[in-house]
């Protein structure tokens, strides 16, 4: 199988202080691989570190397409942290999910009819018809979550990196199957059946064992 995210020997950490050390990492094509480890392990760190967010320390993050040779950029999708986002922001839920287009546009052009129409077949797949122009600060929290996947997920986008997918969605037992089986179909389509890295920060082996077909055990990797 073709590595598509190879990360070797990385060393990475906030103000001196070192949260990743020594990590290796290969994520394959078609690969589904989950994540999990203890709060304040460093799984986030290595996500930022993956979307370029972060720099390492030291090590070596290397990317290959699966859909075009040469030098061209892997594209990624990204689903983040529930409470990295503010809620009191106004934007609807529309307005979300057409962001994740924004690199298919110039920063003064507006968003066009083809665009529109892909979000709302978007905002269908997600199930929030009728919720096009509610504000995300009334959104419930697994509304939430299906509008921040549909914004990760419009572009078509070859990995798919989901931080903390289970968290805030809605508590009763029949509601989290459902989501997590939305997050699942979603994540599995052909188009995005490239390297889907997902962190479960509260270590939810059985809840998220559907997400991924491969896991790894955070503190193993970060050498803690």
């Amino acid at each position: 199988m073709k590595p598509i995210i190879e990360i070797r020997n990385l060393n990475a950490g906030y103000d001196g202080r070192t949260v990743l050390r020594d990590v290796n990492l290969t994520v394959y094509d078609r690969d589904f691989l989950g994540i999990i480890g203890p709060n304040g392990g460093g799984k986030t760190t290595l996500i930022k570190c993956i979307l370029g967010l972060l720099k390492p320390v030291s090590g070596e993050i290397t990317f290959t397409s699966p859909r075009t040779t040469g030098n061209a950029q892997l594209t990624m999708g990204y689903l983040p942290q529930y409470n990295s986002i503010d809620r009191k922001f106004p934007i609807t839920v529309e307005e979300v999910i057409l962001s994740g287009l924004s690199s298919k546009k110039s920063l003064t052009s507006r968003f066009t009819k083809e665009h529109r129409e892909k979000a709302r077949q978007v905002i269908a797949r997600m199930g929030l018809e009728g919720l096009e122009e509610r504000a995300i600060g009334a959104l419930s929290g697994g509304q939430l979550q299906r509008a921040l996947l549909g914004r990760a997920i419009i572009s078509d986008p070859e990995v798919v990196i989901l931080d903390e997918p289970s968290t805030y969605i809605d508590p009763p037992v029949s509601v989290i199957g459902r989501n997590q089986q939305r997050l699942r179909h979603h994540t599995r389509q052909p188009r995005h059946r490239h390297g889907i890295a997902a962190s479960k920060i509260h270590c939810l082996r059985q809840r998220n064992a559907g997400l991924s077909s491969r896991y790894g055990h955070y503190r193993r990797m970060a050498g803690t």
